[in-house]
């Protein structure tokens, strides 16, 4: 066998994927993952469905209440320095 024969064919090599397509293809991916790992968990869990629904329920409830709590203590904080910010100036 000579070299030739080892030598890639320029055609046939594809170029990594750059840009924007390569960063929604890992951010697919990343979404694609994340909920086959969550099906498997929920597949996996040590008690029934309708307990792990329940319990879950409830911490995302929580989860949202203290989100919403926080970004409403922002919006007054943010608030509250603006005015302050414009007394300063006028």
């Amino acid at each position: 066998m000579d070299e030739d024969e080892f030598a890639l064919d320029e055609d046939l090599v594809e170029e990594p994927v750059k840009g924007e397509h390569g960063k929604r293809n890992f951010f697919v991916g990343i979404a694609v993952g994340a909920l086959l790992g969550a099906g498997v968990a929920l597949l996996f869990a040590p008690d029934r469905g309708a307990n792990t629904r329940k319990r879950l329920g409830r911490r995302l409830g929580q989860l949202r209440d203290r989100s919403g709590s926080s970004v409403s203590e922002l919006k007054d904080r943010l608030s509250r320095e603006l005015r302050r910010m414009r007394k300063r100036v006028g």
